[in-house]
Formats: structure tokens, sequence, C-alpha cells
């Protein structure tokens, strides 16, 4: 190894991607976004401790945690670091994509069975709302399947 060269061993838990132009600010804004609804949502989550079945209270849990795993990915992706194995991005975005599919058809459903009422309603902002979620699936999908396919291709042109 040259001195004043960096080294990057592949092992290593973060690393920079290479050869990647980092992300729109607009990425930030919509980080901030995305934690502000976590935070929000941790409301109702601790006024269910003392009140849902566990069942519940573990699918929210479950749900929350995958959040916070997405929501980690996502910084990960904004700022161009290698988080872990790529496997590990590739299982939370089908998880997140089986989450938002999820959702989508319990929403689906009311509207389909026509129970009116307010529950129409909220499953008509419901399935509006699943359009927010579209570009974390975006920035989930470019850091756990584009971003080895970057690296090698950068490697590549560094050796010519």
């Amino acid at each position: 190894m040259q001195e004043g060269s960096p080294e990057r061993t592949p092992a290593s838990a973060a690393t920079a991607t290479a050869g990647r132009r980092a992300p729109s600010r607009l990425w930030w804004v919509y980080f901030g976004y995305l934690l502000v609804l976590l935070a929000i949502g941790f409301v109702p989550y601790v006024s269910m401790l003392r009140t849902e079945p566990p069942r519940r209270l573990a699918l929210a849990t479950v749900a929350t945690l995958l959040n916070l795993w997405g929501l980690v990915g996502l910084w990960g992706y904004i700022r161009s670091l290698r988080l872990g194995s790529p496997w590990l991005w590739r299982l939370c975005f089908l998880l997140t994509t089986a989450q938002f599919a999820f959702s989508g058809y319990q929403f689906a459903k009311v509207l389909r069975y026509g129970i009116g009422g307010l529950e129409t309603t909220v499953a008509i902002v419901g399935l509006c709302s699943l359009l927010l979620g579209v570009p974390l699936l975006v920035a989930l999908w470019l850091y756990a399947f584009r971003t080895p396919e970057r690296r090698r291709q950068a490697a590549q042109g560094a050796e010519a």
C-alpha cells in the first residue's frame, strides 16, 4: 500500500460507496419528514402498552422496528455509506415492500366492501399516504441492489 492512498477493506462495516454521486438534498427533507412521522407514531404506540392485547402490541412493535430499519437504510443511502451486508438491505427492502402491500390490501379491502363513513375516508387517506412511502422504497432499492454494481464498475474503471 502506498502512503497517502486510502485502503478500504470489503469486510469493513461502513464504507463509502465508490463512483456514486451524492443524492439530492431533498432526501434529507424526506428523511426528516419520516422521522417526524415515526415520532408521532410513538404516541399511540405508548398508549397501546396498557390497553391492547399482546398480539397487537407485538405486531406494532415489529412494524416500528421495520420502520426504524428502513430509516437506517435511508440514512445510509443519503450518506453514501455501506452499512452491513447487501443481503441485509435486500431483506429490508423486501419486508418494507411487503408491509406496504399488506397496508394497501387492508385499505383496499375497506373500500371494496363499502363500509362507508369514517372508515372509507380513512381508507382513502391511507391509500394516498402509501404514495408518500414510494421514495423510501426507491432509496432502499438503490441502496440494496444498485450500490454493489456501481462499486464493481468503479473498481474496474480504476484498474484500467
